[in-house]
């Protein structure tokens, strides 16, 4: 999946994220490690919180 394609079907996932997510499921990635909460709504992506790591 795509980047442009993310971004264009997802309400919740600004461009930026949308790289993210596709880049992460491209390279099969399932986990991050991140403060932004946004990801918590994408399936499939499991986000460990930055501050508590």
């Amino acid at each position: 999946m795509t980047a442009t394609t993310l971004y264009a079907t997802s309400t919740d996932l600004s461009a930026r994220d949308a790289v993210h997510v596709a880049t992460m499921r491209n390279d099969g990635i399932e986990s991050m490690i991140s403060a932004d909460k946004d990801f918590d709504r994408v399936d499939g992506i499991r986000r460990l919180d930055s501050t508590e790591v």
